[in-house]
């Protein structure tokens, strides 16, 4: 027997009309409920901004109809991308018979490939439509036996015809794509992230929008320009990580020169020049975050991963922080956190040659480092003074 048509085929072998949104963990928020479906609306309507669309919230889905014939299977990709949708499937809007059904279960099983053995699923919410599901599988299901002599396979068949009675319409729902579920960007407040351009940070930035942050990006350079900073991937990578938000982000470029002229001429040792770099990384994004009406920061630190990332050091970089810091991967394996760096597309990015200022600093830093040892060095340091002179020669870019 040939091999199935593909269910992922149908996307572009039927004349679908409109798209279905399902979410999830918003159907969880109670009587907030409808605050986290207008987000998603207007996220998704952001997202489409450019495509001729209509976008309609109802308790349980959303619908996003297009005027433009055989749209919507194109418009699939972009937005299963958004957060807070946990799958998104291509429906037709048919007439609420049961010859429609009939006429758009012949045809969608027509469109595999001969031999392929189907199923029929039916899911009624209009009470007042005269069959009900089992009778609406049994009598559509029929049908397409009999005109075509197909096999029917309740367990897993090559091709599965949907339809869903709702009470203006019935849904046809084909193939379905999975989202990346969570929570609607725009939902849980504003938070800063600091950029290195490596793999750990976009995935950091991916996962807190998940979690409907909207996030701002920080990045301190060694570049002599801000404008070098922009044609780098930095700002390309930042880009590939917000599309899904369908909003820009705010871009702070901050140079590295301020700590390096502190650092000239002093006698600290070596091994903690890494440490006080984080610290005033932290240090300036906190009060660049406070300016900018950031509630938190989000790195892309990995417990033991580096030198830098030992218990000892992180708590250190929280010490100097008069703000929450959320490490989203925290707890990650690597290769699970580089398998989600390919998934979301920043990966190959990620991995470019790219110098950071962390490469500058002294190798070896000290790995168990005692706090008030590190606030001793910082006494003999113009810390205020440097942080001052980093947040002035901070400049502040949009990214689309």
């Amino acid at each position: 027997m040939p091999n199935p048509l593909p269910a992922p085929d149908l996307l572009h072998a039927l004349p679908w009309d409109a798209l279905l949104i399902h979410f999830n963990e918003i159907a969880l928020k109670g009587g907030n409920r409808h605050r986290f479906v207008e987000a998603l609306q207007n996220n998704i309507q952001r997202v489409l901004r450019d495509e001729p669309v209509k976008v309609s919230a109802y308790h349980d889905r959303l619908i996003v109809t297009t005027t433009q014939q055989g749209s919507a299977a194109a418009l699939i990709e972009k937005v299963s991308r958004i957060f807070g949708i946990s799958a998104v499937s291509p429906v037709r809007l048919l007439p609420s018979t049961v010859d429609a059904m009939r006429a758009a279960a012949l045809e969608t099983y027509r469109a595999a490939t001969p031999g392929a053995t189907f199923a029929v699923r039916a899911k009624r919410s209009n009470k007042r439509f005269p069959m009900t599901s089992s009778q609406i599988q049994f009598e559509v299901g029929g049908y397409v036996k009999e005109q075509t002599n197909a096999t029917v396979c309740l367990d897993c068949p090559d091709v599965l015809i949907k339809f869903r009675v709702s009470d203006n319409c019935i849904y046809q729902e084909g193939p379905s794509v999975q989202g990346p579920a969570g929570l609607p960007v725009g939902v849980s407040g504003r938070v800063l992230t600091l950029f290195s351009g490596g793999i750990d940070s976009p995935v950091a930035a991916w996962m807190t929008m998940k979690r409907g942050c909207t996030t701002d990006y920080i990045h301190f350079h060694t570049y002599p320009s801000p404008e070098q900073v922009l044609h780098s991937k930095i700002y390309s990578l930042i880009r590939d990580v917000i599309a899904p938000q369908g909003r820009p982000a705010r871009l702070i470029l901050v140079p590295y020169h301020p700590f390096e002229e502190m650092l000239l001429g002093s006698t600290i040792p070596q091994e903690y020049e890494l440490i006080l770099f984080r610290r005033f990384m932290a240090r300036t994004a906190c009060a660049l975050a406070r300016k900018y009406r950031c509630a938190a920061l989000i790195t892309g630190d990995n417990l033991g991963q580096v030198a830098s990332q030992t218990l000892e050091n992180l708590s250190a970089f929280d010490e100097a922080c008069n703000l929450p810091v959320f490490r989203p991967l925290v707890m990650a394996n690597k290769n699970d956190i580089i398998d989600l760096a390919k998934k979301i597309s920043t990966f190959a990015a990620s991995v470019e040659p790219y110098k950071d200022c962390c490469s500058l600093v002294a190798r070896g830093p000290q790995t168990r480092p005692r706090l008030v040892t590190i606030q001793r060095i910082e006494s003999t340091m113009p810390i205020a003074e440097t942080m001052e002179a980093a947040v002035q020669a901070a400049t502040i870019h949009e990214v689309e």
